[in-house]
């Protein structure tokens, strides 16, 4: 599990992206679990991250799993309708 602090935006974004696809690669098929509590900011290019996250996991067979999103970053994984392809929960599935 990676556990999310502070902003997540054009800055940061790409740094995730190679984490989630190092820790993809090396043993696939595997539950990638993003704990997102301490997120103080997500905007579009975090959102993305996320996106490509869950379709790099499920194409190798594994589970990509966004924990605890403050309000925020729910709402907007809500809006964008990112909630209905990606695994949100309050703590990690069995």
């Amino acid at each position: 599990m990676l556990v999310l602090r502070g902003e997540l935006g054009v800055a940061t974004a790409p740094d995730l992206l190679d984490y989630i696809a190092r820790t993809l690669w090396a043993a696939p098929p595997v539950r990638t679990a993003l704990e997102l509590s301490g997120l103080t900011f997500c905007d579009s290019s975090g959102l993305n991250a996320f996106v490509c996250g869950w379709k790099q996991a499920t194409a190798t067979g594994g589970q990509f799993v966004l924990l605890c999103p403050p309000p925020k970053v729910a709402d907007h994984l809500r809006n964008t309708g990112a909630d209905r392809r990606i695994t949100i929960a309050a703590t990690l599935p069995e």
